[in-house]
């Protein structure tokens, strides 16, 4: 419809507004109105006067004369870090295993007056994965509707040197991605169980389910089917005056899938005439499964939404068991130390726990926080990459909104401390000598953060990934779900351009001396959690 629309609107006006680009359109049909929004820069917008505006109005009046029109415009801007912020965006929606990939290494922009162009630099399964999934049309597809410059999009290989052709602004190859490799299953698709619309197949290898740690708009998993139960539930669209329009009760499906790295309930809401298709879904059989990942209202875990099921033959030698150690009965090298609230943070979540009663009544608890244990953690390392050892870890638990532990150490890296690193943190090799290292401490983190939401500015891009790179090599499988303040930010805090821990403490107003030590980032990583919360409880 854009297209034809964008075409039909420029002769019309003869072309008078080139700076204009259809956006969206509603219709209301009681009050037989139309309202048409266009796209408009906002350096173009300093020029586009309101004669400019009556004239637009008049014309898209004159292309629909049956109807009442109006219209609306939505300002643009592109800059190479609103287009990284929309970018991200998308990947989160729609991919969350792509997303933790993301980063300036990976994500090339160039903003010129020919229009946007995005490179995206992946190694080959990487590559594989995001287009088989036609990432490249989506993105171009959800950049027309962010920017009024045309979207170009490329999706670049980094793992075979000799096919590829040299490209300006390529990264380095020894910093092919920033994050551990994509843990896919090999699969061969068998017959369909059931889907939900018209899905036709799924093009996508599986996930480890052990890698499903966030909610996301697309997943794909696969394994062995236990647990399969049917209930009823009651429809909320049913009208006792028009029993035939919509049944009294529908059908809801469950089941527990297993791939052997993990465990994830699916649920099914199948239309009536899906019903039986679903019913033929048992107990033992091997599947894959394409759907939504949510939190779970029933379990507070992460579920899968599931709208397609279909039978498959899992290839054992691309799905390596992950072997877990067990929790530590005790720690041994780092104990958690009892929360003491920084004087200069007096009023602030980290001291919520001793503030007064009255305090508590004026400024209750986000909903999000009750119920729940938060660990916010952060990372100082020798570099900005995956190629980082660690020099520093430290994290605040946050129960029920309440802080109550800390834990945190230098950490020797086993190598010289860049002098850059040294300038930025302020640690030096002499304050690591002769402390743990990142292994050391696992088996201890391991035990700290077991049960709780791991929370970290830019958490998905760099200190998670971080943390697994080293945690799997040790046994240790962090499995739990995630909260980037750094995504909920960019979602939340419309109202900012710059979403780095400096610049939000800053506008916030928030005390964040010390800044790129690990602990001074985790309070105000904390207070940052604490105002999104707020923030998204009043856009309920």
């Amino acid at each position: 419809m854009r297209v034809n629309f964008d075409d039909e609107f420029r002769k019309a006006s003869q072309g008078a507004f080139p700076m204009l680009k259809f956006h969206s359109a509603t219709y209301i049909k009681a009050g037989k109105k139309l309202t048409v929004r266009f796209m408009i820069e906002a350096s173009a917008a300093k020029n586009f006067d309101s004669d400019m505006q009556r004239r637009v109005s008049e014309t898209v009046a004159k292309m629909f004369d049956k109807i009442a029109t109006a219209v609306e415009y939505i300002r643009t801007y592109a800059d190479d870090e609103t287009v990284r912020t929309q970018i991200y965006a998308f990947f989160n929606k729609t991919n969350r295993m792509a997303y933790r990939y993301l980063s300036d290494d990976t994500v090339k922009i160039a903003v010129d007056d020919e229009g946007i162009k995005v490179n995206l630099f992946f190694d080959d399964p990487t590559a594989d994965f995001l287009e088989s999934a036609k990432v490249r049309e989506q993105l171009t597809e959800w950049l027309y509707y962010c920017f009024n410059p045309p979207a170009a999009v490329a999706i670049r290989r980094t793992g075979k040197p000799a096919d590829e052709v040299p490209v300006e602004g390529a990264p380095a190859r020894k910093r092919e991605f920033a994050g551990f490799a994509p843990r896919l299953i090999e699969i061969a698709l068998g017959e369909r169980i059931y889907e939900r619309g018209n899905i036709g197949g799924i093009n996508q290898k599986p996930g480890y389910i052990a890698d499903l740690t966030s909610p996301a708009d697309l997943v794909v998993v696969c394994g062995k089917v236990s647990g399969v139960s049917m209930r009823e539930y009651r429809n909320k669209k049913y009208d006792p005056s028009a029993p035939k329009k919509q049944p009294e009760t529908l059908q809801m499906v469950r089941f527990s899938l297993d791939d052997t790295t993990g465990l994830v309930e699916c649920v099914c809401f199948p239309t009536p005439a899906k019903v039986a298709d679903i019913e033929r879904l048992r107990n033992g059989d091997t599947v894959v499964c394409t759907g939504k990942a949510g939190i779970s209202a029933h379990t507070g875990a992460i579920s899968v939404a599931v709208n397609a099921v279909f039978r498959c033959t899992i290839d054992a030698e691309s799905l390596k068991t992950v072997k877990t150690r067990p929790v530590p009965s005790s720690y041994s090298c780092i104990k958690p130390q009892a929360y003491v609230p920084p004087q200069v943070l007096k009023g602030s979540l980290v001291a919520y726990a001793e503030d007064a009663p009255e305090k508590k009544t004026d400024d209750p608890v986000p909903a999000a926080m009750l119920g729940k244990t938060f660990v916010v953690f952060d990372f100082e390392a020798t570099d900005s990459n995956m190629s980082a050892v660690p020099i520093e870890l430290s994290a605040l638990k946050i129960v029920d909104g309440a802080p109550t532990e800390t834990f945190g150490s230098l950490l020797s890296p086993g190598m010289p401390i860049p002098p850059r690193i040294t300038e930025l943190t302020g640690i030096n090799d002499k304050m690591v000598d002769g402390m743990p290292s990142i292994t050391d401490i696992l088996p201890d983190f391991y035990k700290f953060t077991r049960g709780a939401v791991l929370v970290g500015h830019n958490i998905d891009g760099y200190d998670f990934p971080l943390l697994r790179k080293y945690a799997d090599k040790e046994g240790y499988l962090f499995d739990n779900e995630t909260c980037d303040t750094l995504l909920l930010a960019r979602k939340h805090f419309t109202e900012l351009r710059r979403f780095s821990l400096e610049e939000l403490t800053k506008h916030f107003e928030i005390y964040h001396a010390d800044a790129h030590r690990a602990m001074a980032d985790v309070y105000a990583t904390a207070e940052i959690l604490k105002l999104l919360f707020r923030r998204m409880e009043s856009e309920e």
